[in-house]
């Protein structure tokens, strides 16, 4: 495996390695400062109304609610600026792949992972071990899945493949959304979300039942 110093240097996008310790130990932990981040930089926000400012700080505030809900260590995504936010954890570390126009000022950031993380990764990404890069260029979605997306509240991953949804159901979705790969299928998002959440409750309630009658 190559391991590169440095950070993502194009338009948009950043990636680093940090060290699973301290207040950086969970995924939760990474994912809570950051979130906080946003927040705080919205709030500094002087071309939004204050009506839509709150509105957008009241639905990061929810992630983090979110995000109290769910494994400490799920993999997770959420909205940056321009460039969505993937969280990852193998061994003693965390990887990110985030927005560089953010100054997320994260404690334990490092360059180098350790014997027992290289393992890890091997063991999750097989195959694509060899072109994983943790450092530099390091786009985590394209490589893991079973991402928790806080703001769709869906698991799974974006299409590989940029296959957008052009149903249109959802005032919220205009023909070009991302359509997202989960257990249940590809799905909007937006328009199927509806669809999808009572699917997983359904799996919840069938596993409710078999445990019982165990």
């Amino acid at each position: 495996m190559k391991i590169r110093q440095g950070f993502v240097s194009n338009s948009s996008s950043s990636s680093f390695i940090i060290m699973a310790e301290g207040e950086t130990t969970t995924i939760r932990d990474v994912a809570t400062l950051m979130i906080h981040t946003v927040i705080e930089e919205l709030k500094n926000d002087d071309w939004t109304s204050p009506e839509e400012l709150q509105r957008w700080v009241d639905s990061r505030e929810k992630w983090i609610t979110t995000l109290n809900r769910l494994d400490e260590d799920q993999f997770v995504q959420f909205q940056s600026i321009n460039y969505d936010t993937w969280i990852v954890k193998a061994g003693e570390h965390i990887f990110v792949s985030t927005c560089n126009n953010t100054d997320w000022d994260l404690p334990n950031t490092t360059s180098k992972i350790s014997d027992k993380t290289e393992k890890e990764l091997k063991r999750i990404l097989k195959d694509k071990f060899d072109d994983f890069e943790p450092g530099y260029e390091m786009y985590v979605e394209d490589n893991f899945d079973d991402f928790y997306s806080l703001p769709y509240e869906i698991r799974g991953n974006e299409m590989k493949t940029s296959t957008y949804c052009q149903k249109q159901k959802d005032e919220r979705c205009d023909g070009f959304i991302t359509l997202w790969k989960t257990s249940n299928g590809n799905i909007c998002p937006y328009c199927d979300v509806s669809k999808f959440k009572r699917k997983e409750k359904l799996k919840e309630i069938e596993k409710n039942i078999q445990d019982e009658k165990i």
